[in-house]
């Protein structure tokens, strides 16, 4: 995968940005350089809404601590100041900003994850990197929530939250390959969702069109999320195959032949839906890796 498409000075900015802005409406200020903008962001997340959250709850310990800890003390969580920060939630919440959509804040309770599931990421953070994918994993997939276990032909849940950029909550299989495909599917929302942000690109949900993953019509939003999400994880499937064998290999050969056909039937209407996207830049990223992924 050719790393530029997901280097993109609109997002650095934006995450030095809202990152500032969060800290000052904490009151709160890191060391400069004490992390990179991207893990000082995700955190800066979980401080944000942790304290929305103290409040509403009229919680004052909780709040003060989220105030005294914008990075919500994330060198507990880590061996490194970038992360990844595994954790292993208890319990969900629902995001009051995002209805029906559940999520893990980082508080001063959160534990490190279980052993088994630090090895298990970064084994599947090795998988993306193998696959080109390690610097959106990196920016991207900064905290990972890992959730339940399911057996390899199980329905796996995975999703992000606009309150938490930067932040993945997944299940997962035990198989790293496995789970580095749907990071790398998560970690593409988490950047798209910067980007448009970042480009202040605001796209008519009143205009639609054919999600051969959902099987129904989709607002423009969803439709190209869904494109670029499929685009690159059905790059990085085709990327690490040839290193699989057994039941993983067999698995993720058939998850590839089903994705060239849905992208293959997304491709016809993805022109279209791009024509919204006012970033020239933006708009033949998207193209580009759609046009690639068509190829494999």
């Amino acid at each position: 995968m050719d790393t530029a498409v997901f280097q993109f000075p609109a997002i650095d900015r934006l995450h030095r940005e809202k990152t500032d802005h969060i800290h000052a409406v904490l009151k709160a200020a890191l060391q400069p350089g004490a992390r990179s903008d991207a893990a000082a962001y995700a955190l800066a997340h979980h401080a944000l809404a942790g304290a929305e959250h103290a409040a509403r709850q009229r919680d004052l310990a909780a709040f003060t601590w989220y105030g005294q800890h914008p990075d919500v003390a994330g060198d507990r969580l880590t061996s490194t100041p970038d992360g990844p920060f595994v954790l292993t939630p208890k319990a969900l919440r629902d995001d009051p900003t995002e209805t029906g959509t559940p999520l893990y804040l980082i508080d001063q309770a959160t534990t490190p994850a279980h052993t088994q599931h630090r090895d298990l990421i970064t084994a599947a953070f090795e998988q993306a990197e193998a696959g080109g994918f390690a610097g959106l994993l990196a920016r991207h997939a900064v905290v990972v929530c890992l959730l339940d276990h399911k057996p390899l032909n199980g329905t796996l849940r995975s999703w992000t939250s606009t309150s938490l950029p930067g932040t993945v909550h997944t299940d997962h299989t035990g198989h790293a390959a496995i789970l580095a495909r749907d990071l790398v599917h998560e970690a593409a929302h988490n950047w798209l969702n910067d980007a448009l942000t970042a480009t202040d690109v605001r796209l008519d949900p009143a205009t639609t069109f054919y999600s051969p993953w959902k099987n129904t019509h989709r607002p423009a939003h969803g439709f190209i999320h869904a494109c670029w999400a499929f685009s690159l994880i059905t790059l990085y499937v085709a990327r690490v195959l040839p290193t699989l064998s057994g039941d993983t290999e067999a698995h993720l050969t058939s998850y590839l032949d089903r994705q060239r056909t849905q992208l293959r039937i997304a491709g016809k209407d993805h022109g279209e839906a791009l024509a919204a996207i006012t970033s020239g830049d933006l708009r033949d990223r998207l193209h580009a890796v759609l046009t690639q992924a068509l190829t494999v």
